[in-house]
């Protein structure tokens, strides 16, 4: 499974299918109302539903591509622009949430890192919330098996390194007992399309009632 996500990857991004001009004008209309609306509350959706409707104009126009396509599209670090800022699913942001440093970087060997960046009173905080992943054919199911924290030294970027760096044992951090949630819990990761510019996907988890949309940007080094 490695090597066909990894071979998937390197093949993708340069035939993501945005040679057609109308697939590259609403690429950039979703990222600019997604960049528009990054960070505010979103209770009653209606920001959602006008990226909703471009990203269906999108959809539209986009080859068929099976989900392991899909998802070999989306390895590596990913920043979240636009998307769900509650644990509720009530369209609030958690208090000290740096809404502009929310991460998810998906690692070929079926493995994912949810990164959050906190900050209160002038103390920083970083969750990196593990999951376990498949891809079937309707979607990427996930499920969160381990949350920790960085509590000490934390850096001033390189946030989406810091998975990587967990993984081998390079930072030390404090984990959270598994009982705790959103361990044990998980949802589905619905890709709708990703290039060397954007990723845009629907998650659906039973914290929500509808399926939420995320809109990410390329993260290496932020």
């Amino acid at each position: 499974m490695k090597l066909i996500l990894s071979v998937f990857l390197l093949l993708s991004l340069s035939v993501a299918g945005a040679s057609d001009p109308r697939i590259t004008e609403l690429k950039s209309e979703i990222m600019t109302l997604a960049k528009k609306f990054e960070g505010k509350t979103d209770q009653d959706g209606k920001l959602q539903a006008q990226i909703e409707e471009k990203v269906q104009d999108l959809e539209r126009l986009l080859p068929p591509l099976s989900m392991e396509e899909r998802a070999g599209r989306i390895i590596g670090p990913w920043r979240q622009v636009f998307g769900p800022y509650s644990t509720t699913g009530d369209g609030t942001i958690p208090a000290g949430s740096r809404t502009d440093h929310i991460y998810q970087v998906i690692m070929p060997e079926g493995i994912f890192y949810n990164v959050a960046l906190f900050e209160r009173a002038g103390v920083k905080t970083v969750f990196l919330l593990k999951g376990n992943y498949t891809i079937t054919a309707q979607a990427i199911e996930g499920i969160f098996v381990r949350n920790s924290v960085l509590l000490r030294n934390i850096p001033e970027r390189g946030f989406s390194e810091l998975p990587a760096k967990l993984e081998a044992g390079k930072i030390g951090v404090v984990h959270l007992p598994r009982w705790l949630p959103p361990v044990g819990f998980g949802g589905q990761l619905l890709e709708v399309y990703a290039d060397s510019d954007i990723r845009i996907l629907r998650g659906l988890t039973a914290q929500f009632s509808r399926p939420a949309l995320y809109i990410m940007e390329p993260s290496s080094n932020l």
